[in-house]
């Protein structure tokens, strides 16, 4: 390949990297609610006639989400890369290397 190919395809793999590390970030953005939820049941925010117990309860629900929610948004991440069953574009499984290993 040529110097004018090699930059074509950086670019190719910079604009796949930068979607990737968008979903990544949504995705550890999502776990670090899902991680904190629970902790604020612990600043005791709570309506009145609720328990402690309830909350925690409620809490644990939210965890639940918010980590289901991280989840998926990784599975649309890789999904942009590749999908399975699907023959692949070779700069974008690359990319995908480069974020599973």
């Amino acid at each position: 390949m040529g110097v004018a190919e090699d930059k074509v395809v950086e670019d190719l793999k910079k604009g796949y990297r930068k979607t990737s590390n968008r979903y990544l970030r949504g995705c550890k953005t999502l776990l670090c609610i899902a991680f904190f939820a629970p902790l604020i049941a612990i600043l005791d925010i709570r309506q009145s006639f609720e328990t402690i117990e309830v909350w925690f309860r409620q809490s644990g629900a939210i965890t639940m989400v918010y980590a289901l929610l991280s989840t998926t948004v990784a599975d649309m991440g890789l999904r942009k890369l590749h999908r399975p069953g699907e023959s692949g574009d070779l700069y974008k499984l690359q990319v995908l290397d480069e974020f599973t290993n």
